[in-house]
C-alpha cells in the first residue's frame, strides 16, 4: 500500500498495558511549581483593561453589528478573523472588558491544554493504548501545557495578549493537535485498523487542514507554518492513511476552511475592498512603517531565549526522528519554531506579541520531548534510546538514572514556568487589582486606569470625551476620529463618518520615513504620497456629503508628526480637508489628549488654528 512502512522502533506494549506512572509523575512535576502563580496571573489578567489593538477590533465588531461593512466602511489592513472573534465574544457578553478578558483566557488556556493532551503516546508505537489511565495522562499533560505555555503567554503585558497572533494561534495549535491525534490512531500493523478508525483519521486530518487555513485570514504570515505542517504529514510513516489520501484529506480540509472564512468575509465585508487593501495598498504603505533589521527583531532578552529554546528543541526533534528514536509525527510539533521564526522575520515589526508564536512553539516542543523521554524511559524495551542519549555521560547508566532524567527535565520546565508566571506583569498587579478592580464600578474608575499608564494611550480621557460626544450628538450621527483609537467610537456608540479610522492612512510620514529594516525608494515614496492624496480627497468628499456630528482629535497618537497637536498634524497632512473642518466646526471641549470639535453655530464659522504653521500651540475659539 502506498507510502507505508513499519513504524520506527515498534515494540509490544508495556506488560499488561499497565498505567504508566513515570509519564504521570513527570507531568505533575511540570504542573506543581507554577500552578499557583499561573492561576494568580490569569486572575489578574482577567481584570486588565483593553489596550489599543483590542479596542480597535471591539469597534469593528460593534460597527458590523450596527450595519457597517468591513473594508468598505472601515478601512483595515488585517484579515477578518480577529474581527469575527470579537463579534463572537461580544455576542457572549464581551462588550464588557472583564468578560472579554475571561473569554480570551478561557479559550487560549483551553487550546494550550488541548495541545498538551495530544502529546501522550509519542514514546510508544501508534495504536498502543494504555487503557485505564490514558485519560489521566492526557489530563495531566493538558494541565502541564496550560501551566508552561500559559506562563509564557502571561509574561506579556495586557497590551500584548488577546492579539491577532493569539487568535490565529488558537487555530494553529488546534490544527497541530488534530494532526498528531490522527497519526496516533494507527495500529502496529495497519491491516488491523478498522474502517471506522480510518474514517476518523481522515476526518482529523481534514480538520487539521481546515483549522490551518483559518489562520491565514487572521495573519497572512501564518501561511508560513503550513509547509512544515505538510512536510510532517507527508513524512509520517505511522499515519493510518497512505500519503496521497492524507494529503488529499488535508488539502480538502484547507479548501473547506478557506471557503468558510471567505463566506464569512462576504457576509460581513466587501471582498473587492479587502483584496485592494490587503494585496495592493498595504504592501505600498504599511510594509515600511517601523520596519526593523533582523538583529533588532531578536534584540529583547526574551526573544533570544525563546528563539534559542525553540531552535534547540527543533534540532533535537529532527535528530531523534532522523535516527528513528522518535515517531515522525513528532515533526508536526518539532517544526513549529521554524514557522514561528519565519512569521516574525517576514513581518519585520518585532512587536512583543509577534514573538508569542515562538514562545508557545518552543515550550510545546520541549513538552513533547519530555513526554517522549518519560514514555521511553518507562518502557523496558525502549530504554536503550534514552541510554544512548546519556552515553556521553556514562557508559552504563543505571535504570534509576534513565528514569530520573525525564523527572529532572519536568521539574526544570515546571520551575521555569513558575518563575515566569511569578514575575509576570499580571502577577505583579494582583494586589492592587484586588482592591480596585474587584467590582464593575472599580473597573470604571480613574484610579483603575491609572494602574496602566501609557503615554500614547489614554482610556480614561477617551471615556470622558466619549460620554460628552454621546450626550451632544444624535444616536444616528457619525463621528470622525483622527488618531489611532477607533475604540473611542465604540465607547461613544457612534459609527465612523468615513472609512479612515487610522491616522497613518492620512498622515503617511511614518511610511515615508520607514525603519531600519526597510525604507521606501523614490518610486515607493511617490506611490505612498499618491495614495495619501487619494485618501484625503475621499475623506473630504464623504464629509461634505454627510457631515460628521463631531470631529475628534486624539493626540499622542503613534505614527503622527505632531505629538501634542492633533489639529496641526491633520492640517499639515490634509490641508484641504482641514480647511473644510475649520470652516464648519469649532473646538467645544478638551479632555486631556482628546479634543472634541462640534459643528459651528449658524454663521459663526471657525478660523484655522493659529500658530499651526510655525509650531505654536493650536488655538480655536470656544
Amino acid at each position: 500500500m502506498e507510502g507505508r512502512s513499519e513504524p520506527a522502533g515498534a515494540h509490544p506494549a508495556p506488560r499488561g498495558e499497565r498505567a504508566r506512572v513515570l509519564p504521570l509523575l513527570a507531568a505533575l512535576l511540570v504542573v506543581a511549581p507554577g500552578l499557583y502563580w499561573v492561576a494568580v496571573a490569569t486572575w489578574a489578567a482577567s481584570l486588565s483593561p483593553l489596550g489599543r489593538d483590542q479596542g480597535i477590533f471591539q469597534y469593528f465588531a460593534w460597527a458590523l453589528r450596527e450595519g457597517d461593512v468591513l473594508y468598505r466602511d472601515i478601512r483595515d489592513v488585517n484579515g477578518p478573523l480577529t474581527t469575527l472573534v470579537h463579534l463572537v465574544f461580544q455576542a457572549l457578553g464581551g462588550e464588557d472588558e472583564h468578560r472579554f478578558r475571561v473569554l480570551d483566557l478561557a479559550v487560549t488556556g483551553g487550546v494550550f491544554a488541548l495541545a498538551g493532551a495530544c502529546l501522550p503516546g509519542l514514546g510508544a508505537p501508534a495504536g498502543v493504548r494504555p487503557a485505564a489511565r490514558l485519560l489521566a495522562e492526557r489530563a495531566a499533560w493538558a494541565a502541564a501545557a496550560w501551566v508552561v505555555v500559559g506562563a509564557q503567554y502571561l509574561s506579556h503585558l495586557y497590551w500584548d495578549i488577546a492579539q491577532r497572533e493569539t487568535f490565529a494561534g488558537w487555530f494553529l495549535l488546534s490544527s497541530i493537535a488534530a494532526q498528531v491525534l490522527a497519526s496516533s490512531l494507527a495500529a502496529p500493523r495497519r491491516g488491523a485498523l478498522d474502517g471506522r478508525a480510518r474514517r476518523l483519521a481522515a476526518a482529523l486530518t481534514a480538520m487539521a487542514g481546515a483549522l490551518a487555513a483559518v489562520t491565514w485570514f487572521g495573519k497572512p504570515t501564518f501561511v508560513l507554518f503550513t509547509p512544515a505542517q505538510v512536510l510532517a504529514l507527508l513524512l509520517d510513516d505511522e499515519h493510518p492513511l497512505g500519503w496521497k489520501a492524507r494529503l488529499g484529506a488535508y488539502a480538502g480540509g484547507a479548501l473547506a476552511g478557506a471557503s468558510v472564512l471567505l463566506a464569512l468575509l462576504l457576509g460581513v465585508g466587501d471582498l473587492a475592498s479587502f483584496v485592494r487593501i490587503a494585496i495592493v495598498e498595504a504592501p505600498v504603505l504599511y510594509r515600511y512603517i517601523w520596519a526593523q533589521r533582523l538583529p533588532e527583531l531578536f534584540a529583547p532578552g526574551y526573544a533570544r531565549l525563546d528563539t534559542a529554546l525553540g531552535l534547540v528543541g527543533c534540532a533535537i526533534a529532527i535528530a531523534l526522528v532522523a535516527t528513528r528514536r522518535a515517531p515522525r509525527r513528532l515533526l508536526a510539533i518539532g517544526l513549529l519554531p521554524l514557522g514561528a521564526i519565519a512569521n516574525l522575520v517576514v513581518q519585520r515589526k518585532g512587536f512583543a506579541y509577534h514573538h508569542q508564536p515562538i514562545g508557545a512553539a518552543a515550550r510545546l516542543v520541549w513538552l513533547a520531548l519530555l513526554v517522549l523521554a518519560a514514555e521511553r524511559a518507562w518502557s523496558a524495551r525502549a530504554a536503550w534510546s534514552v541510554r544512548s542519549a546519556l552515553s556521553a555521560l556514562s557508559a552504563r547508566p543505571s535504570r534509576a538514572l534513565v528514569r530520573a532524567a525525564p523527572l529532572a527535565l519536568g521539574a526544570a520546565l515546571g520551575l521555569f514556568a513558575a518563575l515566569q508566571a511569578r514575575t509576570s506583569p499580571h502577577a505583579a498587579m494582583a494586589s492592587a487589582l484586588s482592591s480596585i478592580a474587584a467590582t464593575p464600578e472599580g473597573r470604571a474608575s480613574e484610579a483603575y486606569f491609572a494602574l496602566y499608564p501609557e503615554s500614547h494611550y489614554r482610556p480614561w480621557e477617551m471615556r470622558l470625551a466619549a460620554r460628552y460626544v454621546a450626550e451632544r450628538t444624535s444616536p444616528d450621527a457619525r463621528v470622525q476620529v483622527y488618531g489611532m483609537d477607533p475604540y473611542f467610537l465604540f465607547l461613544a456608540r457612534r459609527l465612523s463618518a468615513t472609512p479612515y479610522v487610522y491616522a497613518y492612512d492620512l498622515n503617511v510620514s511614518a511610511a515615508l520615513l520607514g525603519g531600519s529594516g526597510a525604507r521606501p525608494d523614490a518610486l515607493a515614496r511617490r506611490r505612498i504620497l499618491d495614495m495619501q492624496r487619494r485618501h484625503e480627497r475621499d475623506l473630504l468628499a464623504r464629509m461634505r456629503e454627510r457631515p460628521p456630528g463631531a470631529f475628534v482629535f486624539i493626540e499622542h497618537a503613534p505614527m503622527t508628526s505632531f505629538w501634542d497637536d492633533g489639529p496641526r498634524d491633520f492640517e499639515t497632512s490634509c490641508p484641504e480637508a482641514a480647511a473644510w473642518v475649520w470652516q464648519h466646526y469649532r473646538e467645544a471641549a478638551r479632555f486631556g489628549v482628546v479634543r472634541v470639535f462640534l459643528p459651528a453655530t449658524a454663521g459663526e464659522g471657525i478660523t484655522a488654528p493659529e500658530g499651526s504653521r510655525d509650531g505654536a500651540a493650536a488655538r480655536t475659539p470656544r
